[in-house]
């Protein structure tokens, strides 16, 4: 389905220790140029997970595409336990 406010999203920066939770699909006051690994992730209405992992450079405006992927609970937490 398209219910994006159920879309989890969470950025790790690289460059220094933090961890910041985007809402509504929309992030703010992130440092441009910063190095980030970026989480989303979700839980379809037939109950399968799926997650999509990115490693980029913030820029200006900048918009990211999501391409989620059928993952386990295990691969979320996982991923998460990694920021």
């Amino acid at each position: 389905g398209t219910n994006t406010q159920n879309i989890q999203i969470y950025i790790s920066f690289t460059g220094f220790k933090g961890v910041m939770r985007v809402t509504n699909l929309t992030g703010t006051n992130i440092p441009l140029g910063e190095n980030v690994k970026f989480i989303a992730f979700g839980k379809k209405q037939n109950n399968q997970y799926v997650m999509d992992v990115q490693t980029f450079n913030v820029t200006a405006n900048q918009q990211i595409p999501l391409n989620m992927q059928n993952v386990s609970e295990t691969d979320i937490l996982n991923a998460l336990a990694a920021l």
